[in-house]
């Protein structure tokens, strides 16, 4: 009988030790550390036809005509608070927007889809239209940006419904619309 209670006991302790052992394991597995994205929305300040000063261009295979314009500093000056724009060569439209969330100051990544009018737009060198152009830019939380379309090209005067979205973590938080008409 005492040898039977002494092998319940070491049973007993050996079983104890391992729960332990697992719940240490348990408790000393490393926490993810990835941070759920933060919440964030876009608040639109105004929205119009701008004036950039002080820009340049840069190649860019994400936009129609593969150019940007690239800021060198200067603020966008409004030069009417609008959303309906004439379809004209050198017209820039667009708006300045503040990304509200927390931590202010932190840069987080957001997708500028930019959708084009129905029949989209027609490069001469494309066989296709184009009904959208997508690229990522890097935006600071609590500071105040600007997005815009500078039209230059001849095929990119095209009346009617533009549209900017922007995209974080597959989430719309912010969708601006713009009427483009023709004066001919």
């Amino acid at each position: 009988m005492k040898i039977c209670g002494s092998v319940f006991t070491f049973l007993f302790v050996i079983a104890t030790v391992l729960c332990a052992k697992e719940t240490q394991t348990e408790e000393a597995k490393p926490r993810s550390k990835k941070k759920p994205p933060p919440d964030i929305s876009v608040r639109v300040i105004q929205k119009g036809i701008y004036s950039l000063p002080d820009t340049t261009t840069a190649p860019a295979n994400d936009v129609p005509g593969g150019l940007r314009r690239v800021g060198k500093g200067g603020s966008p000056e409004l030069l009417q608070s609008t959303n309906r724009v004439p379809a004209n060569p050198h017209v820039e439209f667009g708006f300045v927007f503040r990304l509200q969330g927390e931590p202010k100051g932190v840069e987080v990544p957001i997708q500028v889809v930019y959708l084009y009018p129905s029949g989209g737009l027609k490069p001469p060198d494309s066989k296709q239209p184009i009904y959208r152009s997508t690229y990522t830019h890097a935006y600071s939380i609590g500071d105040f940006h600007y997005v815009g379309y500078t039209l230059e090209k001849e095929w990119e005067l095209v009346p009617g419904k533009w549209t900017v979205q922007m995209w974080f973590a597959n989430r719309l938080i912010v969708r601006q619309s713009f009427h483009l008409y023709s004066e001919r």
